[in-house]
C-alpha cells in the first residue's frame, strides 16, 4: 500500500511546497493550459514570482492548443514550476506505449482525436525529423509526474476524488478522470484539506444543489470545510475553448487565496 501511494506522489516536492508556504512564499496553482504556451507565459509574468515562489500546473499541459511543446519547456526549464499528471498526459503516455510496440491501437486513436495531433505538430515544428525521439523522451518524463500533491492544507489533483473511496486507495482512474460524482458530493472528501482541481470546465460543473459555475471563472464549492473554506475550487476556466466560453487561464495563490487570470482573447 505504501508503495502504491508513493508512486502517485512526490514527497520531496510536497515538502518543498509546504516549506515555502510556512515561510510566507507564494504557491500559485494554475488550471489546464492545453498547449497555450503564450497565455501561460503571460500569466506567469503577471504573478511577479519571487525566487522562493512556486507554480503548480494541474495537468493537461498538452493537446488542443498550438504549442504543447512550449508548455512542457516552460515547466522543465524552471525548477520552481511543476506539474501533476492530467488525463491528456496519460493519453500521450498510452499512445506511445502502442507506438513503441509498433501497433496502431485504440490508444493512438483516442489521443489523436482528443487533441494529440496538435501536440505532435508542435514537436515537429521544433524538432523536425527528431520529433519522435523528443516526444518519446517527454513521455518518460511524464510517467514520473505525480497524480496528486498532498499538502498540509490542500490537495492538488487533476480531476478530483471518488467520494466513496478511501483517500489512500484513489488511483489514476479516479484522480485523472472523475467528474460529476465528485462535483455533486455534498460533503468534503478531506475534512482538513481544500481540493484544487481542473479537468472539467467550470461552466460545465453542477453541484448537488444545482449550482453551476460560470464561463471563464473559477468555481468555489458551496460545501464548506470546518474552517469555512470551500471544500474545493475548480480551476479549469477553459483556456482551449472558443470565444463564446470566455476562455481564460487562471492562477490561485495558496498563500493569499488571491486569483489572477489572463483572458485568451484579451479583455
Amino acid at each position: 500500500m505504501d508503495e502504491m501511494v508513493l508512486q502517485m506522489r512526490d514527497i520531496k516536492l510536497e515538502n518543498r511546497l509546504n516549506k515555502a508556504l510556512a515561510e510566507g512564499h507564494h504557491v500559485w496553482v494554475i488550471g489546464d493550459v492545453h498547449g497555450y504556451a503564450n497565455v501561460l507565459t503571460s500569466l506567469i509574468e503577471k504573478l511577479a514570482l519571487g525566487p522562493n515562489d512556486h507554480v503548480v500546473l494541474l495537468g493537461d499541459m498538452i493537446d488542443r492548443g498550438p504549442n504543447s511543446c512550449g508548455v512542457i519547456d516552460i515547466v522543465r526549464d524552471n525548477s520552481n514550476i511543476h506539474s501533476i499528471k492530467g488525463n491528456h498526459e496519460d493519453m500521450m503516455i498510452r499512445a506511445y506505449e502502442e507506438i513503441n510496440k509498433r501497433c496502431a491501437g485504440v490508444d493512438i486513436v483516442v489521443w489523436a482525436t482528443n487533441g494529440g495531433t496538435t501536440t505532435t505538430d508542435s514537436f515537429e515544428k521544433k524538432f523536425g525529423d527528431e520529433a519522435g525521439d523528443a516526444m518519446g523522451e517527454v513521455t518518460m518524463w511524464m510517467r514520473q509526474l505525480p497524480s496528486q500533491i498532498v499538502l498540509d492544507n490542500y490537495r492538488l489533483v487533476h480531476a478530483g476524488y471518488a467520494p466513496d473511496l478511501d483517500m489512500d486507495f484513489q488511483t489514476d482512474g479516479e484522480m485523472l478522470s472523475i467528474r460529476g460524482e465528485f462535483h455533486k458530493h455534498d460533503a468534503p472528501v478531506d475534512s482538513a484539506r481544500q481540493v484544487i482541481f481542473g479537468h472539467t470546465a467550470t461552466h460545465a460543473i453542477k453541484t448537488a444543489a444545482g449550482i453551476s459555475g460560470e464561463k471563464g471563472e473559477p468555481f468555489p464549492s458551496p460545501v464548506l470545510l470546518d474552517d469555512e473554506r470551500p471544500a474545493w475550487i475548480a480551476m479549469e476556466t477553459g483556456a482551449c475553448q472558443g470565444l463564446r466560453h470566455n476562455p481564460t487561464l487562471t492562477a490561485y495563490d495558496l498563500q493569499s487565496t488571491e486569483f489572477r487570470c489572463v483572458r485568451v482573447f484579451g479583455g
